[in-house]
């Protein structure tokens, strides 16, 4: 399959996500309120929280460190197809600082005026780091869904 075709479907899987999540997260907040908000914050760190194990145990399995590099080999979606593009600052054996731009999840968000139920999601981000390795300290400088031009991380391995 042709690498243009395989972003496309990348892409469109990520905005069936997006939408998946913003209207469940909709319904519960809308549903329940403040404590809706609260039940899906805890629900996108156990989802990231499972995710950073999952990493965790493959890249363990192929008997490798729990690096930055590794977890960007090892990880479970295809960032580099799906964001428009992404800059790494820095990827040193104690830092991986990067910014992204065009996030397809978050340009739905927007579409639906969900900037807030967006960030919700951005939630398992820190969990999804501290089960792949709880030694890496996790930090978001910006993030599009807050009006900023990129998302910006910086992950320190302590």
């Amino acid at each position: 399959m042709e690498q243009k075709k395989i972003v496309e479907i990348a892409r469109k899987f990520s905005e069936v996500l997006a939408l998946l999540f913003y209207t469940i997260a909709k319904e519960v907040v809308d549903a329940y309120g403040e404590e809706g908000e609260k039940v899906v914050k805890r629900a996108m760190r156990r989802f990231g929280k499972a995710r950073g194990e999952a990493i965790r145990r493959l890249v363990e399995s192929k008997g490798e460190e729990l690096s930055f590099e590794n977890l960007k080999k090892y990880y479970d979606i295809p960032l580099g197809l799906i964001h428009d593009k992404q800059v790494v600052k820095a990827l040193q054996k104690d830092k991986y600082w990067r910014e992204v731009y065009g996030c397809p999840l978050s340009k739905v968000w927007r579409r639906f005026g969900g900037e807030k139920l967006g960030l919700l999601y951005c939630e398992q981000d820190l969990a999804l780091i501290k089960g792949y390795n709880p030694k890496i300290k996790f930090s978001r400088k910006k993030n599009v869904l807050k009006g900023e031009g990129c998302c910006e991380t910086i992950l320190t391995l302590s």
